[in-house]
């Protein structure tokens, strides 16, 4: 039995993931509420220093204090502050953390106590420094009494000199405080004591020596007071408490250090295995991403990247081309088409084909390196965004670049296959900043290019889009053929001689239901541009053949003849629907007459001699319309399968005045006669015209002096009256 994959394996490194996740966190936060930290460690410790040097610092003030040294008990009370601020920011740290210990509150209750006693015994320094400040001052000038009462009294030299001695003393011990000091002042004092006892004063020397020996007994007690207080400050406690708190402090912080190691040790290795789960979660998500990325690759590939060359396809050119308009770059657009490519599938296969696109699309890739985009845009078509490109002469040199590299023979299927393209241009913005006008003008442009046989071509100006005026006659002209709107008339051309219509040549004409009938120059050339020409040809083919085949019936040959245009003659399907539109209406082959321009001809001179020696091997018989005024050489003219040659009317209007004129149409007509082709003079409009085209030797006439175009029915009663003779030669109707 086949086993299967279990299934709990995500499941079990989720678990793990989840037990890591909590544990570690358990033991980073039970870490933290047990207070280590090595920045409030460093900042005890440093507390700890300061409170040693500030206890250092308030020993030796005192000390200088106590013998006199300090003349003001202000740096002793400095000291004294500062030690006591520093103890409070030490309380400050560690009272969240320590203090919960019994012993180490023990300690620090002491070296508090002790610390407040001092400053309590600072504050009394203050009060009695005050006290002997007066006490100082009033002293000397007490004794200064004394000694001017009695320094001239023999009798009283002794308190004098007692006096004069007490006052020395005093500033001795004022300046320094020392022991031998203190007792010399005491001598004095109670020399002068004994003296004032023992000797009989007056009252005006009795109260002053009264007085200096009060100053003085006071100003000795208070100095007396003031040394026993600073001797006390030595035995103090301060010391050794701050000492004891530091020891605890220290052992405290030992203890929980390697408590919070071993939970540090063990969050670290919780922490590993997060870390080795979440990198074979993140591994696996890696390899789903990259499987996901390969997926988008593929699908980008295919989206952007043409199956048959691996160049970019119309997609990825036509949003590059979008991008580089859109931030108002200048460049050009290359249009390249290969030339006779149909053949090339029809005769040696598809894969052939595929092969010659390969290779065009190897070669173009030799531009990469300063176009933005190469594309195949469909079948044979390619295209090329380049940036950069200004002015028609360097687009020019860009275009006859992309010529020759392509242009070298290629072997394939070991023969030799010349490669021809057609290679046409056009600027952005200067022709235009519009996608779509910018594409609908190369293809105009790439067409005139392949019908006039050239290899490059740069457009000049754009090809505007339909307005929606054009739009609108779009589907009515189109919906008009289906829906039979349209009608034929027939304008007749005359026999020089005697004024028969020999053929009739077929208009076409739209009845709209409420604009009437539309003017042919309102829609013919917007049919030929659009390309409905194509549907309208084998209607007006059709209808003139039905409208010949009335008159046949009834014995009476009239050729009729229809307009092509080069559309319709480039259609490799137009022979075969010539030929089934004669079949279906029965007419006879010569009675039908296709009329075509010289401008038609050129657009394709080979293709269209072609399709011109099929019709005509068909029996149909065929026109140059409007001669005169195309490109087409005489040598050409010679090799065409034509019938008949209409003199356009530019030549014939004041044919019998102009000089000019007149020798152009006598010299078509003697080339005409010569070749065997048929001359029609059209757009005889003037008596004078018809007159001399008699007389010129022009077989047939066209034109409105004779008669205008013509309904059907109208045709009919034109027909019988110039085949019985009842009319005269201007039959205008």
């Amino acid at each position: 039995m086949r086993s299967k994959k279990p299934k709990n394996i995500p499941r079990v490194i989720f678990w793990l993931l989840v037990f890591a996740l909590c544990f570690g966190s358990v033991a980073f936060f039970y870490t933290k509420s047990q207070g280590i930290d090595q920045n409030r460690h460093a900042l005890t410790l440093s507390v700890f220093s300061d409170i040693e040097q500030a206890e250092k610092l308030q020993t030796a003030v005192m000390v200088e204090t106590r013998f006199g040294l300090l003349k003001s008990f202000d740096p002793l009370v400095e000291a004294t502050n500062e030690l006591l601020s520093l103890s409070n920011q030490l309380e400050g740290i560690l009272s969240p953390i320590v203090l919960q210990s019994s012993t180490f509150a023990n300690h620090w209750n002491i070296a508090r106590a002790s610390l407040e006693e001092k400053v309590r015994k600072v504050e009394h320094f203050k009060s009695l420094e005050a006290s002997l400040e007066n006490s100082n001052a009033y002293l000397p000038q007490v004794v200064e009494e004394v000694v001017e009462l009695t320094e001239y009294i023999d009798e009283y030299y002794q308190i004098y000199e007692a006096a004069e001695d007490l006052g020395t003393s005093a500033l001795k011990f004022a300046g320094e405080r020392s022991r031998r000091n203190q007792n010399e002042l005491s001598a004095v004092l109670k020399h002068l004591e004994s003296l004032a006892a023992s000797t009989p004063l007056p009252e005006e020397i009795l109260i002053p020596v009264e007085e200096a020996i009060v100053h003085a007994t006071l100003y000795y007690k208070l100095s007396l007071e003031l040394d026993s207080i600073l001797r006390g400050f030595q035995h103090e406690t301060l010391h050794e408490a701050l000492h004891q708190v530091k020891a605890d402090y220290l052992a405290w912080y030992e203890r929980k250090s390697g408590m919070a190691d071993q939970y540090r040790s063990m969050s670290f290795l919780f922490s590993l295995l997060l870390v080795v789960v979440v990198l074979v979660q993140i591994y696996r998500l890696g390899l789903a991403r990259s499987k996901e990325s390969e997926l988008f690759r593929q699908i980008g590939i295919l989206a952007y990247e043409d199956n048959v060359t691996s160049l970019m396809n119309r997609n990825y050119f036509f949003e590059a081309l979008g991008k580089s308009l859109k931030v108002g770059s200048s460049g050009a657009i290359v249009l390249m088409d290969i030339n006779r490519f149909r053949n090339v599938n029809q005769a040696l296969g598809q894969d052939i084909g595929d092969e010659v696109l390969r290779v065009v699309g190897t070669r173009l890739e030799a531009l990469s390196s300063e176009s933005q985009a190469i594309s195949r845009l469909e079948s044979n078509k390619f295209a090329i965004l380049v940036e950069g490109i200004a002015s028609v002469s360097a687009l020019t040199a860009h275009l006859a670049k992309v010529n020759k590299l392509i242009a070298e023979p290629v072997l394939i299927d070991q023969q030799f296959l010349d490669i021809e393209v057609t290679a046409v241009g056009a600027l952005f913005p200067q022709i235009s900043s519009d996608q779509k006008v910018l594409m609908r003008t190369l293809e105009d442009t790439l067409k005139q290019a392949k019908a006039r046989k050239l290899q490059t071509a740069v457009a000049i100006k754009a090809v505007e889009s339909f307005d929606t005026a054009q739009l609108s006659l779009y589907g009515e002209l189109n919906a008009a053929i289906k829906l039979e709107q349209l009608f034929l008339m027939y304008q007749p051309k005359f026999g020089c001689s005697n004024t028969e219509i020999k053929s009739v040549e077929a208009l076409v004409r739209w009845k709209h239901p409420e604009r009437g009938v539309v003017p042919p120059g309102e829609f013919l050339p917007f049919a030929e541009t659009t390309g409905l020409i194509s549907k309208m040809t084998p209607w007006i083919i059709k209808q003139a053949a039905k409208d010949a085949l009335k008159f046949h019936e009834k014995g009476q040959d009239i050729v009729f003849s229809v307009n092509i245009s080069a559309i319709d003659l480039m259609s490799p399907f137009f022979v075969v629907k010539v030929q089934d539109i004669l079949d279906e209406v029965g007419l006879p082959p010569h009675l039908l007459c296709f009329e075509v321009t010289e401008s038609a001809l050129m657009e394709d001179p080979d293709a269209c001699l072609n399709r011109l020696h099929l019709l005509k091997d068909k029996g149909i018989r065929l026109s140059i319309d409007d001669y005169g005024t195309g490109l087409a050489s005489l040598a050409y003219m010679r090799d065409l399968p034509v019938d008949e040659l209409k003199i356009d009317r530019s030549f014939i209007a004041g044919v019998n005045i102009q000089e000019r004129n007149a020798a152009i149409v006598q010299s078509t007509v003697q080339m005409c006669r010569d070749l065997g082709v048929q001359t029609v003079a059209e757009g005889v409009e003037t008596q004078e015209e018809f007159e001399w085209l008699q007389g010129s030797g022009c077989e047939l006439v066209q034109g409105f002096y004779l008669s205008r175009p013509l309904v059907f029915e109208q045709l009919k009663e034109k027909v019988s009256l110039t085949v019985f003779g009842e009319t005269e030669v201007n039959l205008v109707g």
